[in-house]
């Protein structure tokens, strides 16, 4: 499987923690309902995961629980090449052997004491899985007792053999220099800390040539800052991690705090100082080892894109932004001369044409957290037999951060800015080169909306054979912006087409080195059409963000199928731990594989058929609705005919019952299980007076508690003991 888009685990990218991940072994009917845990804290009874506080010692090695980190897949033979047939690439698909890599996130978990652990990740984690391959998995026999064989245990059990390694622990500035620098005792700033970096070319002193030097010690160090909400990627065999919100040690402008409550207004221009903050990136760093080092491609900009300022802060013909009057003055933008005023690869730039009104403004995407990445392989096959192959890496949305009203020269709003969700799109071959294929604009009901927590999946050419282009697919996200604070959940689906040729191949230069993107690549090799086209799908899945997506590609374990699966993420109200999905070659609809929302029963015969696109809905849990728990009868053979396989669905309590057990508070199979004697007393009708009996209120409520006791301990998970434990 290929794993795409803004990756978590199974919810929310906001407030859930995770510890464990999970692979679904796709059988080739599409029974995605058929998971198995392969790591983490243990949370069913299907396999034994690879747990590191099972008690074994030494501890195993793994993450911490997290959530805002990023996931890549690196597969060491690619997966799809559009240059292959299914059958083709379903072959070596076979042999395929995958390194998922786990980068960062945000581990800060707050106690009832008030006590506080953890905060902002830079750490990177791996794990190498060989899927459909006896080498993920082992049988291992575990002692019983009496009582759990009763309970139907079995002592052999099917175990995880996966294992977390960690490539990097994670680095970040100190805060002062050491003793043996000149400037010891004052304190490091994070851009201090990366001077060195070879992106700063002919600005890099002298120090950072000296191999005795600190600054040349810490560009060894050097990696990106601890943060959440980024995004990662493997580009030509590199990995690279691309923006976020990040944790590092800032200068602050001695501007802010005329007028603090220190009454300080006369600033000491030659002290600095230095404060830990949390601030949203557009920096890209590369790693060639797999994480081990690191190198900054871009440190990015401070300031907004171009777009997004004219959107936002600039609009011709409206007097609030005018730079004709003292709008100018309240940019948020850095004023400028040159653009040796700006910082990183920002450039000095009038939006007006006036040459004394010029800012700061970024040439590549802006700032931002919770957008996308997508690789695209291409490949093309020469009549000599020669291949060529280009790598393109391409950036969707995301949130950023904006003015919209100002308080004098400040914005107003929430920590001096509003939150805004982008729709824009981006292209670069090398990570460093950036194209822009769609403008960030304001959206509208009817198009494509800006959103952020999104998930997209870049699928070959080859998955469709009417047309030589491969497709970028986005589905869900959150939408919101300044003048919608609001917070909209999204379930639609949209792609962009893309062309599936090398750009060299365009040039005639594919037997020259590659060059970086350009504006003029846009038409030519980029995208026929730089428009979203959305997809006309009937479904009934719910909107949300922070969930995952995944592409399985054709190969003969789907019988050639291409799908696309969404599992759990998050709305304002809920967390979903569903699974949905799609068949691109066929299908119409969102297919419901498993939902935490029951299958659709009971009617004015208190009876329904198994809608069969959704049987897997009949899965419990303990937080499982009472009205949803029915019973299945499969027709006798007399009425065998078309639909004889279709099985009836009745309902174990009546509605009536329902509203009896509601009163009582009893709603759920866990408020049943753990009802108390009185209670149960009560339902079976009797009164406080002993031996005085009344009309049983609910029907076999003791079947149906003891129904529920059953679920409750198939479903319970235990430890497993045993006779040889595992300590790698």
């Amino acid at each position: 499987m290929q794993v795409n888009g803004f990756t978590q685990a199974r919810a929310s990218m906001y407030y859930i923690a995770l510890i464990q991940i999970l692979f679904s072994f796709l059988l080739p009917l599409n029974e995605s309902v058929n998971w198995a845990q392969l790591a983490g804290k243990k949370e069913q009874n299907v396999v034994e995961p690879y747990d590191p506080d099972d008690g074994l010692s030494p501890k195993r090695p793994m993450w911490s629980a997290r959530w805002g980190h990023s996931t890549v897949v690196f597969n060491r033979t690619s997966m799809s090449r559009n240059d292959l047939t299914a059958e083709e690439n379903s072959n070596r698909s076979m042999h395929l052997i995958t390194t998922l890599f786990l980068l960062g996130g945000d581990d800060y978990l707050q106690y009832k004491d008030e006590f506080s652990n953890g905060g902002f990740r830079n750490d990177v984690w791996y794990s190498e899985v060989q899927l459909r391959s006896a080498t993920t998995w082992s049988v291992r026999h575990q002692f019983l007792t009496m009582h759990e064989k009763q309970m139907g245990l079995k002592s052999d059990v099917v175990t995880s053999n996966m294992k977390w390694f960690c490539m990097n622990e994670g680095k970040k500035s100190p805060p002062f220099w050491p003793v043996e620098h000149d400037k010891v005792g004052n304190p490091i700033a994070h851009d201090d800390w990366i001077s060195c970096q070879d992106y700063f070319g002919e600005k890099r002193g002298r120090e950072c040539f000296d191999k005795t030097s600190i600054e040349y010690m810490y560009k060894t160090e050097n990696m990106w800052s601890p943060r959440r909400g980024h995004a990662s990627a493997v580009l030509n065999g590199n990995l690279y991690v691309i923006g976020g919100r990040s944790r590092e040690r800032v200068i602050v402008d001695h501007e802010r705090f005329v007028g603090a409550a220190s009454n300080r207004i006369d600033l000491n221009t030659g002290h600095r100082t230095i404060r830990e903050s949390t601030v949203l990136k557009n920096d890209v760093w590369m790693s060639k080892d797999a994480g081990k080092t690191w190198t900054l491609v871009t440190p990015g900009c401070r300031n907004q894109q171009e777009d997004i300022l004219i959107e936002t802060e600039y609009m011709p013909g409206k007097t609030r932004y005018s730079t004709t009057s003292n709008g100018f003055e309240k940019f948020s933008s850095v004023k400028c001369q040159d653009s040796t005023d700006c910082y990183g690869d920002e450039v000095c730039k009038s939006l007006d044409g006036r040459s004394e009104n010029k800012v700061c403004v970024c040439p590549l995407f802006g700032i931002r957290e919770h957008h996308s990445l997508d690789v695209q392989h291409r490949y093309v096959k020469r009549d000599d037999g020669t291949i060529y192959s280009e790598d393109y890496l391409y950036l969707t949305g995301g949130f950023t951060q904006v003015r919209h009203e100002f308080c004098g020269n400040l914005a107003c709003g929430n920590r001096g800015s509003y939150r805004m969700a982008l729709d824009d799109v981006w292209v670069s071959n090398d990570g460093a080169n950036w194209v822009q294929i769609r403008r960030a604009t304001a959206g509208s009901p009817t198009a494509f909306k800006p959103r952020g927590g999104h998930s997209t999946n870049l699928i070959s050419a080859n998955s469709f054979q009417e047309e030589d282009v491969d497709r970028l697919f986005v589905f869900g996200g959150e939408s919101v912006g300044p003048n919608n604070p609001k917070s909209e959940f999204l379930a639609d689906m949209w792609y962009m087409e893309l062309f599936s040729e090398p750009c060299c191949v365009r040039h005639k230069s594919c037997h020259l080195s590659s060059h970086p993107l350009t504006p003029n690549d846009l038409d030519i090799c980029i995208s026929k059409r730089r428009e979203w086209i959305r997809m006309d799908l009937k479904s009934e899945i719910y909107g949300r963000a922070g969930h995952v997506s995944i592409h399985e590609p054709p190969s003969s374990m789907n019988a050639f199928k291409d799908y696309i699966y969404i599992i759990g993420g998050k709305n304002s109200t809920s967390i979903h731990s569903d699974v949905w999905s799609l068949d691109l070659t066929s299908g119409i609809s969102w297919h419901s594989d498993i939902s935490s929302h029951t299958s659709k029963n009971g009617d004015e015969q208190e009876f329904s058929r198994i809608n069969s696109d959704h049987d897997y809905n009949l899965y419990y849990d303990m937080e499982s609705n009472l009205t949803s728990l029915v019973t299945l009868r499969l027709p006798s053979t007399k009425s065998m005919d078309e639909t004889f396989a279709v099985p009836l669905v009745f309902k174990i309590i009546e509605d009536r019952d329902i509203a009896i057990l509601e009163e009582l508070g009893i709603k759920t199979f866990s408020d049943l299980i753990n009802a108390d004697q009185r209670t149960i007393l009560h339902l079976r009708g009797y009164d406080n007076l002993p031996g005085k009996k009344e009309k049983m209120h609910v029907k076999n409520i003791c079947y149906v508690k003891q129904l529920i006791e059953k679920f409750n301990s198939k479903c319970f998970v235990g430890e497993m003991r045993f006779k040889t434990p595992d300590i790698s």
